[in-house]
C-alpha cells in the first residue's frame, strides 16, 4: 500500500484488513483495472449511508413524521454535502483514474468525489461490518 494510501486510513480513522477493498474503492471506472473499479461499492456505500443518517434522524428526532425524516435525510445525504465532505478528507488525492480521462479531466469531478466517497463507505462496511460504518458516515 502506498503511502498516500495509509494517510487516507488515518484520515478515516480505519485501517482495512482488505486492502484490496480501498484500493477498489478508489479506482474510478476510467480505469481498466483487473481489481474492479468502485461502481458497485458506491452503490453499497449509499445504501449504508441512508441507513446510517435514517437511524440517527429516527433516534435524534422522535416526534418527526416520515416527511420530515424524509427531507432531512435529503439534505444531508445529496451530491454536494458528500462532495464537500470527500474535499475535505483529501480524496482526489488518492483516486485511481484512467489515463484516457486525465487527460480531459486533470481534476476528479465533485460527482467523482461523491462516488469515491460512497464506495469508501461501502468498503468499510464490507471490512469491519455496519458499526465501523457508522462511526466513519
Amino acid at each position: 500500500m502506498s503511502p498516500s494510501q495509509e494517510d487516507l486510513e488515518h484520515t478515516l480513522g480505519y485501517r482495512f484488513n482488505d486492502r484490496c477493498l480501498l484500493k477498489r474503492a478508489l479506482t474510478h471506472s476510467s480505469c481498466d483495472s483487473a481489481g474492479g473499479n468502485n461502481q458497485r461499492l458506491e452503490f453499497l456505500g449509499d445504501a449504508v449511508l441512508d441507513l446510517i443518517i435514517a437511524a440517527q434522524l429516527f433516534a435524534r428526532f422522535p416526534e418527526a413524521d416520515e416527511g420530515d425524516l424524509d427531507r432531512g435525510r435529503a439534505s444531508l445525504v445529496n451530491g454536494n454535502a458528500l462532495a464537500t465532505i470527500a474535499e475535505q478528507a483529501g480524496i482526489k488525492n488518492h483516486l485511481i483514474v484512467g489515463a484516457a480521462h486525465l487527460k480531459h479531466h486533470p481534476e476528479p469531478s465533485r460527482a467523482m468525489l461523491e462516488d469515491a466517497l460512497e464506495a469508501l463507505i461501502g468498503a468499510v462496511f464490507l471490512d469491519g461490518g455496519f458499526e465501523a460504518a457508522r462511526k466513519r458516515a
